[in-house]
């Protein structure tokens, strides 16, 4: 076998993995119940170091060198080869630890978020969620010492290769206030007032915390059936009293 179709066929077995992954990570946001969590994520903390050690394994760096080093390969295996190497170099920065630990803590968090939402108890879950920004510190300044780069641009590389936050503050220069819908979907009747409720959604609605910006919601209309409408305004970092 050549060293591409090698790669190729170990790359492969790791995406299998990845997506088995996936699916029981889908089981657990949607299915699994609540007594099952703490096995669950001892499993799932288990197949990502699989996979880590999968994709760390030492004979990749020689199938990559010598894959590259064949001038027969065409444009489409010629990217993959480059995605490989990007993938293979920054999962080479982790140590299996702090995969594992990372795993765990998301695991954990999830678990907690939930039971947050339905007491109304957030300051409980903020232990939790400070883990595991301190754990994706630690992987952004590992991943960033081997990349040459900051901890969050080393991040940001995962998602957009080759992106960098200097190349988005320079997108947002010119705007000085961002317009979004408290949610994607049209409101629904508060039926009970026995406990705070979510009326918006937490995934556009906790944006401004997480990035330390001023964002203020206000009513800006009524729906088809009467019901309230939500608009929510982001500013720019430290402009609190223009925001207002």
């Amino acid at each position: 076998m050549t060293a591409y179709s090698e790669l190729a066929g170990h790359f492969g077995r790791i995406a299998a993995l990845s997506n088995a992954v996936g699916i029981l990570q889908w089981d657990s946001d949607v299915m699994m119940p609540k007594g099952a969590a703490e096995t669950r994520a001892e499993s799932m903390a288990l197949l990502h170091v699989l996979r880590h050690g999968m994709v760390t394994e030492p004979r990749i760096g020689d199938w990559l060198a010598r894959a590259e080093d064949d001038a027969t390969r065409g444009a489409w295996e010629k990217a993959n080869l480059r995605e490989i190497r990007r993938i293979w170099t920054v999962e080479t920065a982790l140590p299996a630890a702090l995969v594992e630990a990372s795993s765990k803590a998301v695991s954990a968090c999830e678990m907690r978020w939930r039971q947050a939402r339905a007491d109304s108890d957030f300051a409980g879950l903020l232990p939790f969620l400070s883990e595991v920004l301190n754990l994706q510190r630690k992987i952004g300044q590992a991943k960033g010492e081997k990349l040459g780069l900051p901890a969050y641009d080393a991040l940001l590389n995962d998602y957009e290769p080759g992106g960098r936050s200097a190349k988005i503050d320079a997108l947002f220069d010119g705007i000085d206030f961002i317009l979004l819908s408290v949610s994607l979907n049209p409101p629904g009747k508060l039926v009970s007032v026995d406990r705070f409720y979510f009326l918006g959604e937490p995934n556009i609605n906790i944006l401004g915390n997480f990035v330390g910006i001023p964002a203020i919601t206000l009513s800006c209309g009524l729906s088809s059936q009467g019901l309230p409408i939500g608009l929510q305004i982001l500013g720019r970092r430290g402009t609190e009293a223009t925001s207002i």
